[in-house]
């Protein structure tokens, strides 16, 4: 509980979120790019490695489900 009352307080820092660059270049590379961006930012800026992490998570998911839509539809070819 106090942990969470900390975590509030806290004032909002403009360096702890990923530049645009940093946003190309993790969904462009993904899973790499934002896995290593994750592990080099999660202690020093939580949100910035949290909103790697969802980019490398969203943008592999989305991959994974167009590379099974398409193998489908093109299947019997």
């Amino acid at each position: 509980m106090e942990q969470e009352q900390q975590q509030l307080e806290k004032p909002f820092d403009p360096l702890d979120k990923l530049n645009v660059g940093q946003v190309i270049l993790s969904i462009c590379l993904a899973p790499f790019a934002g896995t290593i961006m994750y592990f080099m930012y999660k202690d020093k800026y939580p949100n910035k490695s949290k909103q790697a992490c969802h980019i490398t998570l969203w943008t592999s998911g989305i991959a994974f489900v167009l590379n099974l839509l398409v193998t489908l539809v093109a299947g019997g070819r």
